[in-house]
């Protein structure tokens, strides 16, 4: 759940609603970041194709990095 963790980040710089940011005490994980991942991903592995979904997945985690990438150097700059 690699995207749950990019959720969370983009959540703590303030391009996501922060809530997603929350880290459970128990496990360390992004704890609404995995539910919202979850939910999203769940209809969508039950109702497409594997080959369109790992297209969507790879272009997803792609966009993610390059924003959170984006406001970093915009951010340090």
């Amino acid at each position: 759940m690699g995207v749950a963790r990019i959720v969370c980040s983009m959540a703590r710089t303030h391009l996501f609603f922060p809530w997603f940011g929350k880290i459970s005490e128990r496990f360390q994980t992004p704890m609404w970041a995995t539910v919202f991942v979850t939910v999203a991903g769940v209809p969508l592995a039950l109702l497409t194709d594997l080959p369109p979904l790992i297209d969507m997945v790879s272009a997803g985690g792609f966009t993610a990095f390059r924003c959170c990438s984006t406001k970093s150097c915009a951010h340090y700059a």
